[in-house]
């Protein structure tokens, strides 16, 4: 259904996007619905949340760019596009096994609004890191499901429009016939070497 701008899909990583997102839609001059997806678990997140002086300046962002201030945009050779969970349990596992992982060679983007998707906002973004050759989208959800289907090809766009030469990759799940595994043991497997794989993987990497 989204399609021609009809609707707005939106996955917001902290509460300063979604108020931003909010006051954006009741001061446009036109209305149209949006719909927001955000798991429960960013109610306890310290990444989700925001200050006052985040919510009483600054906008909305579609796109955004790797957080850490430490990571130096000339070094990065990999660009992980995804939303805001995969995002923050990334930078949390990092953060925790910083020798295991190469962190200083690889960007998280967050695409916080999906459709309509924001195509000159996720260049900027990417064109910000101008020695990668490694692109690839990741997600949670088996392929078949979740965001996969709908952006892939349209993030595929905007790489090819920034490296010729560049391959997108996918990490995640593979096609499956139900949205969860059903086993909690086998999931948190799954789930760690998902996001292992959004630091270390050197091509298209299905779990």
């Amino acid at each position: 259904m989204a399609a021609q701008g009809n609707i707005q899909v939106c996955y917001f990583s902290n509460a300063k996007q979604l108020f931003h997102a909010l006051r954006r839609q009741v001061l446009r001059d036109y209305r149209k619905p949006l719909i927001v997806m955000t798991p429960k678990s960013f109610l306890r997140n310290p990444r989700a949340s925001a200050s006052f002086s985040d919510l009483s300046s600054g906008h909305f962002e579609e796109v955004l760019a790797d957080p850490r201030e430490e990571l130096k945009a000339d070094k990065v050779t990999r660009v992980i596009m995804c939303t805001g969970k995969v995002a923050h349990d990334a930078l949390d596992t990092a953060e925790k096994s910083p020798e295991k992982l190469k962190i200083n060679d690889t960007a998280i983007v967050r695409i916080e609004q999906l459709s309509p998707f924001p195509s000159e906002q996720l260049e900027r973004v990417i064109r910000k890191y101008p020695k990668a050759q490694f692109f690839a989208w990741a997600q949670e959800e088996p392929r078949n499901m979740g965001a996969a289907s709908y952006v892939l090809p349209k993030i595929e766009r905007v790489v090819g429009s920034v490296n010729a030469k560049a391959k997108l990759n996918y990490i995640g799940r593979s096609e499956r016939g139900s949205p969860a595994v059903g086993l909690e043991k086998r999931h948190l497997t799954e789930q760690q070497k998902l996001i292992e794989a959004l630091w270390t993987a050197s091509g298209a990497t299905e779990i």
